[in-house]
């Protein structure tokens, strides 16, 4: 099952991607790890988009993703309220409302916000797809209003994040909408991309010239642009470099992913990476940051920082495997946090 292992071995190296832009190694080498933002999230919205259906009914469809997205985000994040309410005293109201909220200006674990984004992101696409003639039009047309909605999305991208509203009698900063609606504009084109580029994908094979020129064009944006892309803080400029920027980075990624699979034990780890991505994504920030300020008091030093985020970084994303298997043994926890399947009797 190649086809299958190459987008298994990508979603390995994406989210060790996003393991690597939260660990401390980014404060210690930005020029190399903060250029990926440009494609990082991208890839993900991609690799999301392939094996996207929308066959099912809509309630069958919504309540399947509510349970494989939303639940082991509330799940999460309402245990996090009750010992911070027992440990800390936390003003437990406002906690709630920004859980519901759901964007990474308002949850305690910034990372989560990708969860219900995601679930906003693979409603969007069934709405579009079942309702409307998207599919049904050229696919010049398509694509062409893929890009449309990426122009359109950039010009509103700040629109309502860090706006200051009056809000019970306080003002604070509007963090952007609901479960980061706002973004939907320039997630929907990666992830709609990912699904009209399936074929391609599945038989994916870099070729050698467009690898050569997507990285010579990746490294000239990155050396002589101010090109930046961040989901999550509503940075997406300057728009046209942006776009280009991270579709070469994608064309790499995959590209690169595509070597992994050819040497078996760099394969295996990364799709254990990619099948775990979920646990991943929910505790490598706590898990590092935890690890990190616990070993950095002991020294000072540059090299014990070095190794410090290392050693952090490496549990980050080993860890959360182990959290899994937990998770898998346990019948209790596997309902609390993972998908829960569908029994059908055979006719």
């Amino acid at each position: 099952m190649e086809r299958v292992s190459l987008i298994d071995t990508a979603k390995g190296l994406s989210i060790l991607l996003v393991a690597l832009h939260h660990s401390n190694l980014k404060n210690i080498f930005p020029e190399l790890i903060e250029p990926m933002g440009l494609f990082r999230m991208p890839t993900f919205f991609l690799l999301s988009g392939i094996f996207f259906s929308f066959a099912a009914p809509p309630t069958k469809f919504f309540l399947k993703k509510t349970n494989a997205l939303l639940k082991p985000y509330f799940v999460v994040l309402i245990a996090l309220s009750i010992i911070n309410l027992l440990t800390q005293n936390e003003m437990l109201l406002w906690y709630l409302k920004g859980m519901f909220w759901g964007n990474g200006g308002t949850i305690q674990w910034v990372a989560l916000w990708y969860l219900t984004h995601l679930f906003v992101l693979f409603c969007s696409a069934f709405l579009l797809c079942s309702y409307t003639p998207f599919l049904k039009i050229p696919s010049l047309f398509q694509w062409l209003m893929l890009l449309i909605l990426l122009v359109f999305g950039s010009s509103i991208i700040d629109l309502v994040y860090n706006v200051p509203i009056q809000l019970l009698g306080l003002e604070v900063n509007l963090p952007g909408l609901p479960f980061s609606i706002d973004i939907l504009p320039m997630s929907l084109p990666y992830f709609l991309a990912g699904y009209l580029l399936r074929a391609t994908l599945l038989k994916f094979k870099p070729n050698v010239y467009y690898t050569f020129m997507t990285f010579v064009i990746l490294i000239t944006i990155i050396t002589f642009t101010d090109a930046k892309l961040d989901f999550n803080e509503r940075v997406f400029q300057p728009f046209p470099a942006t776009v280009l920027a991270s579709i070469c980075g994608i064309y790499l990624l995959i590209s690169f992913s595509w070597i992994c699979t050819k040497v078996n034990f760099v394969a295996n780890g990364l799709q254990s990476l990619g099948s775990a991505s979920l646990f991943i994504l929910l505790f490598h920030i706590p898990i590092g940051g935890w690890f990190y300020n616990y070993s950095f008091s002991y020294s000072s030093s540059d090299n014990w920082l070095i190794f410090c985020s290392l050693c952090s970084f490496i549990l980050s994303f080993t860890l959360p495997i182990i959290i899994k298997k937990g998770v898998a043994s346990s019948h209790i926890l596997s309902l609390l946090m993972l998908p829960t399947l569908n029994k059908e009797k055979s006719a």
